[in-house]
């Protein structure tokens, strides 16, 4: 069974391919306001076309957070050959629970994410998605989703302050400093930042592992840019950046099992 995967996000569409659980390549373009379905589809065949796998021979499933290319996602699927066509909702038997209001409003972005956390760490686990916000998703031992933080993600922090504040530069690169502190005004913001965002992950974290008494709450990261922070947040147990694009892979499978 062949799995194209499309994590759908704010700044990047990613498309992994799969044959079965195995990762055979990827494709990333950034998001823009107005995408045609012929361009979507056009940019998931150019990866079909590298492996040589026509649309056929393979499952669609699609994750999204962006409301604007909803139609135009879903049209390319309906004009695409793929065998079966799936858009991950709360609907999508991914295993977990929740109260009925944050079933009502848990995106597609955190579903899949916690199917993909699944093949990697028994509950109870947390989740860090880290893009244009960075949310962190609490599940405890009963596959039940006990809640959310959500933090404006690293670049969305970035420009806020940067363009808010005139005297500031209007970008800076996203490594850490040398040192916590700043010897200059590009790395006092990006240790302000980096730092920051770091600590502000990693003190949620810890009141998260105060609900557990002691008991191991494994934490998995995923997200583009994640990586910049990465040697900043020591708790972190498992970092996977494709997480989103695993548990649709995932759902694609148990949906094909179930004949659905």
């Amino acid at each position: 069974m062949n799995h194209l995967t499309v994590d759908a996000g704010n700044s990047q569409l990613a498309f992994v391919l799969y044959r079965g659980q195995e990762r055979l390549g990827s494709l990333r373009i950034r998001t823009k306001p107005q995408f045609a379905p012929e361009e979507i589809r056009t940019a998931w065949q150019q990866l079909l076309q590298e492996f040589q796998f026509s649309e056929e021979q393979c499952r669609l499933t699609i994750s999204s957070v962006v409301p604007r290319l909803e139609n135009n996602l879903r049209s390319a699927a309906d004009i695409s050959e793929c065998s079966s066509f799936h858009w991950v909702g709360w609907n999508s038997p991914h295993g977990f629970t929740a109260s009925e209001s944050a079933g009502r409003e848990i995106g597609a972005d955190i579903i899949s994410g916690l199917v993909g956390a699944s093949e990697f760490a028994q509950p109870p686990f947390v989740v860090v998605d880290s893009g244009t916000a960075t949310t962190l998703t609490l599940v405890d031992q009963s596959s039940h989703i006990m809640g959310v933080a959500i933090l404006p993600g690293l670049v969305t922090q970035m420009l806020s302050l940067t363009r808010s504040a005139p005297h500031l530069p209007q970008e800076v690169s996203l490594h850490p400093p040398p040192n916590a502190y700043g010897n200059n005004t590009e790395e006092s913001l990006q240790s302000g930042i980096l730092y920051g965002h770091a600590g502000s992950i990693e003190a949620i974290l810890a009141r998260y592992r105060g609900h557990f008494n002691g008991q191991k709450l494994s934490a998995l990261a995923c997200g583009g840019l994640f990586h910049r922070i990465s040697s900043l947040c020591p708790t972190i147990d498992i970092e996977e950046t494709e997480l989103v694009n695993i548990g649709c892979r995932i759902l694609s499978t148990r949906i094909g099992q179930e004949g659905l």
